[in-house]
């Protein structure tokens, strides 16, 4: 007795609309798809976002930060007398770009990256 086909959707990461051309492959009647045909959707909550967030900003603006050990939980706290004020202008800057003045990511770039330029040259 053969063994029975299974089908796997395929894993198209342009999304839905990128493959409407293509044909997909019909799975049989004894094994009906799982899904309608799509790629699983990936979602990062908000807290994960938000938590990654805070991690850079304090790993990139302060220069030093401790590890608190408390009942098993090290949260890092940065070392308030080792801020790089050009990391935070920097940062500020950037903020103020993509929500004030609404550039996209890659001008904000571009800015922040001649800023920072500018800013290591002059000392």
């Amino acid at each position: 007795m053969p063994a029975p086909a299974i089908h796997q959707p395929s894993m198209n990461i342009a999304g839905p609309c990128a493959s409407a051309s293509k044909a997909r492959p019909q799975a049989s009647s004894a094994h009906p798809p799982a899904s309608t045909g799509r790629p699983p959707r990936v979602s990062i909550s908000a807290p994960t976002i938000l938590n990654l967030a805070l991690w850079f900003a304090i790993h990139i603006v302060f220069r030093q930060v401790m590890t608190v050990d408390w009942h098993g939980i090290g949260p890092d706290l940065p070392v308030l007398s080792s801020i790089d004020w050009r990391a935070a202008v920097l940062s500020a800057m950037a903020m103020l770009a993509m929500f004030r003045l609404r550039l996209g990511m890659l001008p904000t770039l571009a800015i922040c990256n001649l800023a920072a330029m500018v800013l290591l040259a002059s000392g």
